[in-house]
């Protein structure tokens, strides 16, 4: 099961088991961890493969038939393009170089102090605007 890309709660519910049962069967039957473990291996590779190729983009050999009103069909053979996809290539720099590609970064001000947000606003306005900044700040 593991091997056709269900996950564990999946198997579970195949096996007409809670997926904690199948946890604690993980752990009281080491073949049968090993056996969901190892089954999971071949999938996750056609996976990164695949997502590799999209974001590089990739060739693939196909067949175009051309029909002419009284004439034979004429086949055509020749190499489709996928091209790269940005969002593909985004995912799989995300995964291999997490710490130079990531969804979240901290902006800071100079010197690595908070941003200055002092627009020169009315004091009472610009006290509001503090507020609602320290709450996002806090919220984050």
């Amino acid at each position: 099961m593991a091997q056709i890309g269900l996950t564990e709660f999946e198997i579970a519910s195949k096996l007409r088991i809670s997926e904690r049962t199948l946890n604690r069967w993980k752990v009281a039957y080491p073949d049968f961890r090993h056996a969901i473990k190892s089954g999971k291996i071949e999938p996750d590779e056609i996976v990164k493969r695949s997502l590799y190729q999209r974001a590089v983009g990739y060739y693939f050999p196909a067949v175009k038939i051309f029909k002419v009103k009284g004439e034979p069909p004429c086949i055509v053979r020749y190499m489709e393009h996928v091209p790269p996809d940005v969002a593909a290539a985004f995912i799989w720099l995300k995964n291999r170089d997490s710490k130079n590609w990531k969804d979240r970064h901290e902006h800071t001000g100079e010197g690595g102090n908070p941003i200055d947000v002092n627009l020169n606003l009315d004091p009472e306005l610009q006290s509001l605007l503090n507020t609602i900044i320290g709450r996002v700040a806090n919220a984050a």
